[in-house]
């Protein structure tokens, strides 16, 4: 029995060997967590997420860890997101009940993980570079202090796939300028450095050559507070004007901050989508690009977003995280999201059959249900914060 599989009653029976898909260790005064699963870009799996959850929640209790530093191999990806891959395998294989109960069980996994991130109560760093996506972001969104690299590529790809953004982006896309949370919900719109700088996201940008003389550093002095972070990230920080050779860095929402304003403020993704039309109608080359890019997405999917958006605003990580999971597990039991993965990512045809296949086909009492409580008698149970595993 590996200290994985076994319920691990102290935080040295939470660390792991380097060869293991995340590598738990204590080093100085310091939690150090590094995913390693660089041939699928770190995504995050089931078994990670409670190495992860069970690693922190000791280190929480223990007086000599200081403050946790999560970081990635590979080069390429910090997170590539949820293992997708692994949920959609379980609903099409093990039978549509049991498929869909552990489908459930792991985004409850993924959830009450991000709320002990968001919630921890000593500086938790994320040095994020490359690719980060879904899970990932829930893993780094919810931390302390992120510090990014000039390679931040950030997005939430989720209504590609039959799903809507989770991990509760729906609180922090609010905090995005205008309704450029919205927008990127929709349409998986990918964000980089500057864009990271420009959402909030990025407390600092160091550049990649930096991130391991950064991390020693932080090792090291083990912060204790954010402030304290922020003195040490503060050798190794720069301007986004300085990357790129002195050639800074453009937020790539630029061009699309008179499309967010003028169509994306609509209230719902019916009206943003006939806003686009009549722009695109009038000659709008970048409307009618959007337009034909959201109708490739998943119509319920798109619908679910910008609902989520909206009901999230001025509500805690807590409501957002309980309602991520209400609207997960009923979009586990319809068939857009097996279809999705197998569109994208298994057959790759991009030809999903969603149902309904149009956004003016998914009715405002369709979306209505899922947002309804919990129901008993389906099977339906609010997400227990409390359960430890």
């Amino acid at each position: 029995m590996t200290a994985l599989q076994m319920t691990p009653r102290l935080l040295s029976e939470c660390l792991t060997q380097p060869e293991a898909e995340v590598f738990i260790r204590v080093e100085h005064r310091c939690l150090a967590i590094t995913l390693n699963r660089p041939k699928a870009l770190n995504s995050l799996n089931s078994k990670m997420a409670l190495a992860i959850s069970r690693a922190l929640r000791f280190a929480a209790q223990d007086s000599a860890i200081q403050c946790v530093v999560v970081d990635a191999v590979g080069g390429r990806a910090f997170c590539a997101g949820g293992d997708v891959r692994e949920m959609a395998g379980v609903l099409r294989e093990s039978g549509s009940i049991a498929g869909h109960k552990l489908a459930c069980q792991f985004s409850a996994r993924e959830y009450r993980l991000d709320r002990q991130i968001h919630h921890f109560p000593k500086p938790y760093i994320a040095l994020v570079d490359g690719i980060v996506m879904g899970g990932g972001l829930g893993l780094s969104a919810h931390a302390a202090r992120r510090i990014v690299s000039e390679h931040l590529d950030m997005t939430m790809p989720e209504t590609a796939i039959g799903l809507f953004p989770d991990i509760g982006a729906a609180w922090f896309l609010n905090f995005y300028p205008g309704r450029a949370g919205v927008f990127t919900a929709m349409t998986g719109h990918r964000l980089n450095t500057a864009d990271g700088v420009q959402v909030n996201f990025a407390h600092h940008v160091v550049p990649k050559a930096l991130f391991p003389d950064l991390r020693r550093a932080l090792i090291a002095a083990a912060p204790s507070t954010p402030t304290d972070v922020d003195h040490v990230v503060a050798k190794f920080a720069v301007r986004l004007h300085e990357l790129n050779h002195g050639a800074g860095m453009v937020p790539s929402l630029m061009p699309y901050l008179p499309l967010i304003q003028e169509c994306f403020s609509a209230p719902s993704a019916r009206e943003i989508m006939s806003r686009l039309a009549t722009r695109a109608a009038g000659g709008d080359d970048l409307a009618a690009t959007t337009l034909a890019h959201l109708r490739t997405r998943c119509p319920t999917s798109l619908a679910l977003a910008v609902e989520h958006v909206n009901r999230a605003q001025g509500r805690s990580v807590d409501y957002v995280l309980k309602m991520d999971y209400l609207l997960a597990i009923r979009c586990f039991a319809v068939p857009d999201f097996v279809e999705g993965i197998r569109a994208l990512l298994v057959d790759k045809d991009n030809k999903p059959n969603w149902q309904p296949a149009d956004i003016d086909a998914v009715s405002d009492d369709r979306i209505a249900a899922f947002f309804a409580p919990p129901d008993p008698a389906r099977g339906e149970v609010e997400l227990d914060f409390n359960l430890v595993e």
